[in-house]
């Protein structure tokens, strides 16, 4: 009786135990469902700040092309300077009207997402362009004023 007894109580407690396993294997599946799922919105929001960044830099490139043209004509008659003035005035309101600090959100947003990203060489990357874009911003703001200075001058 006793043997028995001893029986029961150890299929007893075996299927205790795969029950308890049963638990946390459908716990720990439901959260790694989450963290997933997490991770593909991350990336996700991180793509679509990628593509808004590029298409600034875009713009910001253009306008330095731009700036770099009238740079190279700053060599002119009385009368085209006081056309180079009302071209500045322009450029100067397009590059007021830039959304700067929208520029600068989204390279602290995209910051932000790269420090929850698990891949360390996509970090790297999305950091040099950030410091490159950031450059880009300060190089543009930097022709801008010495425009600014030589029309002054002039």
């Amino acid at each position: 009786m006793m043997k028995q007894n001893m029986n029961f109580t150890l299929i007893g407690l075996l299927v205790i135990v795969l029950v308890a396993m049963i638990a946390m294997t459908l716990y720990y599946q439901s959260q790694y469902s989450a963290l997933a799922q997490d991770y593909k919105n991350s990336l996700k929001a991180n793509n679509n700040l990628t593509k808004e960044l590029f298409s600034a830099n875009a713009l910001v490139t253009a306008k330095e092309n731009e700036l770099n043209e009238k740079i190279r004509n700053l060599n002119l008659s009385a009368s085209e300077v006081a056309r180079f003035s009302d071209i500045n005035r322009n450029l100067t309101a397009e590059i007021k009207n830039m959304d700067f600090g929208k520029i600068y959100e989204s390279i602290n947003q995209l910051k932000l997402e790269t420090d929850s990203l698990e891949n360390e060489t996509l970090r790297q990357k999305l950091n040099r362009e950030i410091n490159t874009l950031q450059d880009d911003v300060v190089d543009l703001e930097n022709q801008f004023l010495m425009i600014k200075i030589q029309t002054k001058k002039q």
